[in-house]
């Protein structure tokens, strides 16, 4: 995906975008910050779990489907 001519042109397209600069310089600055890096870390940790979750529950539906 990363790899695609069409994922390149958008970055390049996204990458001028003054909000988008303007969010990554404030997620910069937030990692600097302990306890803000840890809570974010903590908030993308159970983003996955929940993602992983939710993938297993569509597996046993789709292997219940198939029954």
């Amino acid at each position: 995906m990363m790899e695609s001519k069409d994922f390149k042109k958008q970055m390049k397209k996204l990458e001028k975008d003054p909000h988008y600069k303007a969010a990554m310089d404030q997620a910069s600055k937030a990692f600097e910050d302990p306890r803000t890096a840890g809570m974010m870390t903590a908030k993308a940790e159970q983003m996955i779990r929940e993602g992983g979750a939710q993938l297993d529950k569509v597996s046993v539906e789709e292997r219940n489907a198939m029954s």
